[in-house]
């Protein structure tokens, strides 16, 4: 899952029930999710991650043993701590499982059921689940056009366009600065949301779309809407290319975003551009602390 630190009503990957991004509290929940994710790579390792990420996506985080957290790096406990049984945190383990795109998250995944998910009020966990299993299936996918093809026949299969997986879908393609998909994709958004609002998702995914094509090198495209001047991007593209560049996990786009605080830095105090700035500041400051954790 994209565990945003930056927390702003992004629409279509953001603010859409099934993107929003993780609300403050669970932040610290889903990173580690992450990091047990992360394990389920070595064969070493992957047998008690998933087991651990199945017993907290269903609720059952008093079934993670100690020796389960220590087989995977965490201490004592972590997993009892308040938060593991909310929904927030359970989809996030959810979508963890997706993630992995292993045969056996597949399966899990495609035998999961609303009653084994049980009480999920807010339809987070279910929400999750529906995208997760769609998500494990396109990263076993490896050819581009291939990957494109698949969310487009999601897109083209649903009878009227809404629900999670088609927004998920959606945003997919965006990322992916799907152009030619462009007609399908608005056609969808419509379907989801009338009005303005759609037609400001439409924007949004079109904004996404010519920053990703602006160059090959996806770090330099994302790095090139941080700016400080009058040119600066609007509040929306800016945490999705923050949050972008630092979902990378690699030091070249670490670096873009470490510039962009310096570049806020130098401001004059009482700026309006540093005070328009000032949330990015606060935020990166959080960013740069997870990577030493």
């Amino acid at each position: 899952m994209r565990c945003a630190a930056i927390i702003l009503v992004l629409g279509l990957g953001g603010s859409a029930p099934f993107f929003a991004s993780t609300p403050i509290p669970y932040a610290g929940h889903c990173l580690v999710l992450d990091r047990v994710a992360a394990a389920a790579s070595d064969p070493r390792t992957r047998s008690f991650a998933i087991d651990s990420l199945e017993k907290i996506a269903l609720g059952r985080v008093a079934s993670v043993s100690a020796e389960l957290e220590a087989a995977l790096g965490e201490k004592a406990g972590v997993f009892q701590a308040k938060g593991y049984t909310d929904p927030p945190a359970r989809a996030c383990a959810v979508r963890s499982i997706g993630r992995t795109a292993l045969d056996e998250a597949v399966d899990f995944l495609a035998k999961l059921t609303p009653a084994d998910v049980g009480p999920d009020p807010s339809g987070a966990v279910w929400s999750a689940a529906q995208i997760a299993l769609q998500d494990a299936q396109f990263r076993k996918i490896t050819d581009p056009y291939m990957k494109t093809k698949f969310l487009e026949g999601i897109l083209a299969g649903t009878r009227d366009g809404r629900g999670p997986v088609p927004a998920w879908a959606v945003d997919e393609l965006c990322e992916r600065g799907a152009q030619k998909s462009l007609p399908l994709i608005q056609s969808s958004i419509r379907h989801m949301w009338s009005g303005q609002y759609g037609e400001d998702e439409i924007e949004f995914c079109e904004a996404r779309i010519r920053v990703i094509m602006s160059n090959p090198d996806r770090v330099k495209a994302l790095a090139s809407v941080l700016a400080v001047g009058d040119d600066a991007a609007n509040t929306r593209l800016v945490t999705w290319a923050v949050n972008g560049l630092n979902s990378m996990k690699i030091p070249t786009a670490d670096a873009e975003v470490d510039r962009f605080a310096r570049e806020i830095d130098r401001l004059p105090e009482g700026s309006p551009a540093k005070d328009r700035l000032g949330i990015y500041r606060m935020e990166i400051r959080y960013l740069q602390a997870e990577r030493v954790q």
